[in-house]
């Protein structure tokens, strides 16, 4: 055993903070005569030198010090997790490293395919299972080829699943450190997992079993088949077949691949009994050595079955959250999978159920029957929210998938290059917005066409126009007649001052060239497939809001219309007056509404102002303009040309706003919340993750946000008069 290096055989029993859980289980079950691919470790020592030598990990402290990790949203995680694998991915070993891990590499292997195995210090303990979190790499061949993915091993330690796993179980990100496994790749005719003791029942055994590969087990691709096994007598209590046996993961050239599976193979499990029972006895084996219940990854060669890794299965694997962590790294089959669904299913349905919605005719209900709508129509918002938690947030991490394999293939300068070749989809607030510019664009040039909508003219083309656009997009913002006068304003707004227009896809195309080249002709087809597939994510990430937005805007209709009926009988309530209250009101003659307490938490801080503030860059460019600060719904119609928005968090009804806009500032973080999409679509700098933005940040102060590197930088008040001038004119 060296600095760097050691043979897995090798390794001391008390070296965990060197080789970490799942090297030294290794080695301890090839000490007691189990069958294991023989392989090294590379240690924490090499990592920590990496990340030292490099300043890698004075990087990664400030990239986390960006904002409290507690009040991130999983879509600033990832934005960090990103920003920091690209840390990793543009920056090589330091030469002594390199050499020293090359030498023993080709000594070791040459040119051989391995697998290439995560060991963090705190992976694969009694405490915690990190089972699936970190990287593992499969049929990877070349000295540089495996010294590249052991970098990505390493960078896997700061994903985001991991990030927010640590968090669960209260480890500490900066003290983490990773040891990697290489090992000689087993081709298994048929693989699977072994959990010694089921975690929901301690009498049971369970194995699943797939044909090829263990990586179509673990990435979810394939469907297992599986036994449930009695403890006690080692009888099969139950064998359940997957719905079909049609596919199964094979090495390929580079990596591995999903293959139909032989006649043969599909008709019948990847197991016989005398399988079973070897793994059996592995499993009885593995618990004496450890002490322990333990979960088993296998595979079935003709000489047997060989181990390929172990770890304990852990009381919280019962009750934690890792299930969730793990779902942030879906697979592309799962991910079109989703997809089908979604396309197929639930959009459709959201879209029909808002129609629907809109279409009841409200002012011919009596007050039991609107009371009734009212509590219906907030059940069936409470419905759709958790489909759309279900399927839809689920579909954005799309994005993720594409986002890391272009950075991991072309090694751009900025982590969030791979955007622009998201941008130019059918998004429907850019649909909106279009609509909008062109009646501005209509006043610009005939001032007078405005009064056929302020006037309501019924047979007014232009105002004809206008009550489509409302019936179709503005029933999630609030009260008809106000959103009406605030839209007219935006549209004057729009006629008289500075706009944005959006970007076209010329750079779209550019950047589409210059990721295929980096890629292998046999890869071309499945990166074109990743690259759609990240395109239809980023576009429902944006649409499918809308279509949830309408029936929360068919909410606050059946609202709107049972506080008119309230206050016709001299019954006062307001915007936070909750659904339920209004309800009850209209069901219970004398009844007066509650109210819940004001909050006052987002009013302006008083004292010591921050000059400068650091969130998530999210939309390149640098401008300057007065802040318009959002609180409320109806503050959206005070933006004028040229003013920097600074709200909370933007929602897809927002958005129309955009294009007056100098740039976006936002509590909320992420590349992937909607003003950050939409920002992007116009070329307008955006940062997001901005503690208290609306506090911090006093209405008509004067705000330079830079996007590039995700800075806020709060200057000085501007003169009333001046909020109207264009943002270039005032020198942003």
């Amino acid at each position: 055993m060296n600095e760097y290096l050691a043979p897995l055989e090798d390794l001391p029993s008390d070296a965990l903070s060197l080789c970490g859980g799942k090297a030294l289980n290794l080695g301890r079950l090839m000490r007691s005569g189990i069958r294991v691919p023989p392989g090294i470790c590379v240690t924490t020592d090499a990592y920590s030198s990496y990340i030292d030598e490099t300043g890698i990990r004075g990087r990664i402290i400030l990239e986390l010090a960006r904002k409290d990790f507690r009040d991130m949203r999983w879509e600033e995680v990832w934005d960090a997790a990103l920003r920091i694998r690209t840390l990793f991915s543009r920056t090589p070993l330091p030469p002594g490293l390199h050499d020293h891990l090359a030498a023993a590499i080709g000594s070791r292997f040459g040119e051989r395919p391995i697998v290439v195995r995560s060991s963090s210090v705190a992976e694969d303990s009694v405490a915690a299972s990190f089972a699936g979190i970190h990287e593992s790499f499969v049929n990877i061949g070349g000295v540089e080829v495996i010294i590249d993915h052991i970098r990505l091993v390493w960078t896997s330690l700061w994903s985001d699943a991991a990030l927010l796993y640590r968090q669960e179980i209260g480890l500490e990100p900066a003290s983490s450190a990773m040891a990697v496994v290489l090992q000689e790749i087993v081709v298994g005719e048929s693989s699977g997992i072994l959990f010694t003791v089921n975690p929901l029942d301690e009498d049971e055994t369970i194995i699943e079993a797939v044909w090829g590969l263990n990586q179509g087990l673990v990435d979810g691709a394939v469907e297992p088949d599986r036994w449930v096994i009695d403890r006690r007598t080692g009888q099969a209590v139950s064998h359940q077949p997957p719905s079909e046996r049609g596919e199964m993961v094979v090495p390929v050239l580079a990596g591995v691949a999903v293959r139909q599976t032989t006649p043969d193979r599909a008709g019948r499990p990847p197991l016989t009994d005398r399988d079973i029972r070897s793994l059996l006895e592995i499993g009885h084996t593995a618990e004496e050595i450890f002490g322990a219940p333990q979960d088993i990854e296998w595979t079935k060669t003709e000489n047997g079955i060989v181990v390929l890794q172990a770890r304990p299965v852990t009381a919280r694997e019962r009750t934690d959250r890792r299930q969730y962590y793990l779902g942030l790294k879906r697979s592309r089959l799962r991910l079109r999978a989703l997809q089908q669904e979604i396309e197929g299913r639930w959009l459709p349905g959201m879209i029909e159920e808002g129609q629907r919605l809109a279409e009841t005719v409200l002012l011919a209900m009596d007050d039991q029957a609107l009371a009734a709508a009212i509590q219906g129509r907030q059940e069936r918002q409470r419905e759709w929210e958790k489909i759309y938690l279900t399927y839809f947030i689920p579909f954005a991490h799309g994005v993720r998938l594409f986002g890391t394999f272009y950075n991991d293939t072309v090694h751009p300068a900025d982590p969030y290059e791979f955007v622009d070749l998201l941008v130019g989809g059918r998004l429907i607030s850019l649909e909106r917005n279009r609509d909008l510019t062109e009646m501005a664009a209509e006043v610009r040039l005939n001032p007078a066409a405005l009064n056929g909508i302020v006037l309501n003219t019924p047979e007014d083309p232009l105002n004809t126009r206008f009550s489509r656009f409302l019936t179709r997009y503005g029933g999630a913002l609030g009260d008809d007649e106000e959103v009406r006068r605030g839209i007219i304003g935006v549209i004057r707004e729009m006629a008289s001052g500075h706009r944005s227009e959006r970007h076209g896809d010329e750079r779209s195309v550019d950047l589409r060239e210059r990721f295929l080249s980096h890629v292998s002709v046999e890869g071309r087809a499945d990166a074109e497939e990743l690259l759609a597939l990240a395109r239809r994510s980023y576009e429902l990430r944006d649409n499918d809001n809308h279509a949830l937005d309408r029936i929360v805007g068919e909410v606050r209709r059946a609202v709107a219309e049972g506080r008119k009926r309230l206050h016709s009988r001299g019954i006062e309530t307001d915007d936070d007056t909750p659904a339920e209250e209004v309800a009850r009101a209209l069901r219970e003659r004398g009844y007066v509404p509650g109210r819940p307490a004001v909050r006052t938490a987002d009013a302006a801080e008083s004292g010591v102002q921050a000059r400068q503030i650091t969130g998530q860059p999210a939309s390149r460019g640098a401008a300057c303009g007065p802040a318009c600060v959002i609180r409320a719904s109806a503050d959206l119609f005070r933006v004028k040309s040229g003013d920097v928005l600074v709200c909370d968090a933007i929602e897809p009804g927002m958005t129309f706003v955009i294009p007056l806009c100098a740039a976006v500032v936002e509590r909320r973080g992420g590349m992937l919340i909607h003003g950050a999409i939409i920002a992007r679509e116009y070329g307008i700098p955006c940062v997001t993750g901005i503690p208290r933005a609306t506090g911090v940040i006093r209405d008509g102060e004067q705000v330079c946000v830079d996007g590039y590197q995700g800075i806020v930088t709060i200057r000085h008040p501007v003169e009333p008069a001046l909020r109207a001038v264009p943002a270039e004119i005032r020198g942003g």
